[in-house]
């Protein structure tokens, strides 16, 4: 235990996240420690991983000792002394790329519920507001497809919204090609099909082409049936020509 990395998370963390900590046998601690107390206990670990709560001052960064490691489990690093920290050789790191999808979500989540009047509806309704009222005048909205939409900053959070636009709202051409693939695939299966009926219909007339004593092509359906009159009329006819022979 002595020789284990210590790392206090003390603004939690995923249990997926310390299950890997761990698995890479390090020492992970998930107790809260208030922001007054952190500086008299930080000595003992080695790494720090905080997120907003916690704030990484010149005080925490001078006690704590044995610390190589602070990191941000987040996007912005506004609550840690950065440069304090690299100057007493603590590498410092953050996860930039982490909640941007989620950001970007939420910024949908919002749009489409502007677009609908959700928030309002929602708070006047439960207020207990007259309903056929309310259906009148939040009836309307506005349709977000043909709309251009305006992204003020262009960082990882805003790109994750333009991508989001490209994939919600153009691929109607994408759409079209797969329909006309399809129908493609259909009219070759029927094409398949049509042939496979010929075939089909090739194979049952030859069956029925039975070969008679003068070598001639006999297509008598109902011979090919089996059916007991035909064979007895069959069997006469040839006996008959047996005895003008």
């Amino acid at each position: 235990m002595k020789n284990m990395v210590k790392i206090l998370v003390n603004d939690g963390i995923h249990p997926d996240g310390r299950l890997l900590l761990e698995e890479a046998n390090y020492l992970v601690e998930e107790d809260k420690i208030p922001q007054e107390d952190l500086a008299s206990r930080i000595a003992e670990y080695d790494v720090l991983i905080v997120r907003s709560a916690t704030k990484v001052t010149k005080a925490v960064i001078d006690a704590g000792k044995n610390l190589k490691i602070i990191a941000r489990g987040g996007v912005g690093l506004d609550n840690i002394d950065v440069e304090y920290a690299q100057s007493k050789g603590i590498q410092v790191f953050n996860t930039p790329r982490a909640s941007s999808r989620a950001v970007a979500e939420l910024a949908f989540a919002h749009l489409f519920s502007l677009s609908r009047m959700l928030q309002r509806s929602n708070r006047e309704l439960a207020s207990g507001s007259d309903f056929k009222k309310l259906k009148k005048d939040f009836e309307t909205g506005f349709q977000i497809k043909g709309k251009t939409l305006g992204i003020i900053g262009f960082g990882r959070i805003g790109q994750e919204v333009a991508e989001g636009v490209e994939h919600l709202f153009h691929q109607e051409r994408g759409v079209e090609e797969e329909i006309a693939r399809v129908h493609g695939l259909v009219a070759d299966a029927d094409r398949d099909v049509g042939r496979i009926g010929v075939v089909v219909q090739q194979r049952r007339r030859r069956k029925l082409e039975l070969p008679t004593a003068q070598g001639q092509q006999h297509r008598d359906a109902g011979a090919g049936r089996g059916r007991a009159g035909d064979r007895h009329g069959g069997a006469c006819r040839r006996a008959g020509q047996l005895q003008r022979q």
